[in-house]
């Protein structure tokens, strides 16, 4: 029981910081640099996304590889349907291809670490 309420607390504190750090961005693109509000909250939840999915693998936590791999889903979906809406169509392009790159090096390293995690698991 202390083991799982201790994971509680860590996931809890996670989310907290995840809405602490959304929030504080906004804010402070929303004085710096509001032209980039949205597109620096996708920044910052990738790089949430990929030291979930990397912390999870590292740790062989599968809650925290799974958060990561549906906070990555999110974040292609926001960038595509939301913060490309109204950019030029070279910027789209150019951002469809290094989304595509990000996904493809996160899938290489996900399936090369794939059998590590596996074995815990089966074991």
């Amino acid at each position: 029981p202390a083991r799982s309420l201790a994971h509680f607390h860590g996931y809890a504190g996670l989310l907290v910081l995840f809405l602490y750090t959304t929030l504080e961005l906004k804010a402070f693109l929303y004085w710096g640099l509001a032209s980039f509000k949205g597109g620096g909250v996708s920044v910052l939840w990738a790089l949430y996304a990929m030291s979930f999915v990397g912390f999870g693998i590292w740790k062989n936590l599968k809650g925290l590889r799974l958060t990561g791999l549906l906070l990555f889903a999110v974040v292609v979906g926001k960038v595509f349907f939301v913060d490309l809406g109204q950019t030029p169509m070279i910027y789209r392009a150019l951002a469809f291809l290094l989304v595509g790159a990000a996904l493809l090096i996160g899938a290489f390293a996900y399936m090369k670490a794939a059998p590590k995690f596996q074995r815990k698991e089966e074991g």
